[in-house]
């Protein structure tokens, strides 16, 4: 089973992979595997703009998640998925996630 660090960043307009603007997955080895900007379809909430920097203008031209999921859902499969907040990440990943065979949250880890 392949360790996987997984981070996202979403609009704040909807949960889900619906919400989802930027994913990167990086190996045990810290390896990038994915990074890949998004464009959620629907604007981003301008707090979550303060956040994390990413605009409307910058995933204009993206993929959609029905473009990335393939390729994502196939990266996760069989793996030990790794994030800060996991619920909230693997809600993200959605149906990209069902192969995933474990998960650890690092929030957890830290308490």
């Amino acid at each position: 089973m392949r360790t996987l660090y997984v981070d996202t960043e979403t609009s704040g307009a909807m949960q889900g992979p619906g919400g989802l603007i930027e994913i990167a997955v990086v190996d045990e080895n810290g390896a990038i595997l994915f990074d890949r900007l998004v464009n959620p379809m629907h604007p981003i909430d301008p707090f979550c703009i303060r956040i994390h920097g990413i605009t409307d203008e910058m995933v204009a031209h993206a993929p959609t998640w029905d473009e990335i999921r393939p390729e994502l859902a196939a990266l996760l499969d069989g793996s030990h998925f790794v994030a800060h907040n996991v619920t909230f990440d693997r809600s993200v990943v959605g149906e990209a996630g069902a192969g995933i065979l474990e998960a650890t949250c690092t929030v957890e880890l830290c308490r």
